[in-house]
């Protein structure tokens, strides 16, 4: 046998192995949220770089509530410990609107619920406006609303209120906190 004609047929026998370990793989089941504990993620600037979004949480699990001793037919999702960090500084307009509306196209996480929360937001001049409180939840109109001893922290100077509502206005480019009776901050986006 000549040399092209081993390392032809070694070649072939290489490539169906590779493929074969791929057929092998399709067959494990698709994973979901909920199956992952500790789980972080974090998307990066095509221009710099740099995160401009990270997301952590503890656990998810799907929970079926119950009153008294009805239970519902629907199952909701409860993410624990969530941590999310959005850095202006780096993040463009665009793949923000996108990831906002396709995470409000989800109806899991519509009907999900976030105990506790913790955002931190970084403005583009680089000031950290930290959110915290002990629920929140995804409203039908597209906010992040979050309550319980709802804070807002920034330079040092905290101010609580009973909820905090978050939203990203495409119309004007900036994502709007708002609290209490008409208190609002519009952080800009690039």
């Amino acid at each position: 046998m000549n040399p092209k004609g081993f390392f032809k047929i070694l070649l072939k026998l290489f490539l169906f192995v590779f493929c074969l370990s791929f057929a092998a793989d399709a067959s494990t089941p698709v994973r979901t949220l909920t199956e992952f504990e500790g789980l972080e993620s974090t998307f990066y600037s095509t221009l710099s770089g740099k995160a401009y979004l990270s997301l952590k949480y503890e656990s998810a699990e799907m929970k079926r509530p119950k009153i008294g001793f009805l239970k519902f037919g629907m199952s909701f999702l409860e993410v624990k410990h969530l941590y999310a960090r959005l850095d202006l500084r780096h993040a463009k307009s665009e793949d923000l609107f996108s990831k906002w509306k396709n995470l409000l196209s989800q109806k899991a996480i519509r009907y999900a619920t976030l105990e506790p929360i913790s955002i931190l937001l970084i403005d583009r001049k680089g000031y950290p406006y930290l959110l915290k409180a002990q629920k929140g939840k995804l409203s039908a109109s597209g906010r992040l609303v979050i309550w319980g001893d709802a804070s807002i922290e920034c330079n040092g100077l905290t101010d609580s209120s009973s909820r905090l509502a978050i939203n990203l206005d495409s119309a004007r480019n900036c994502v709007v906190i708002e609290w209490g009776k008409n208190q609002k901050i519009n952080l800009l986006i690039q």
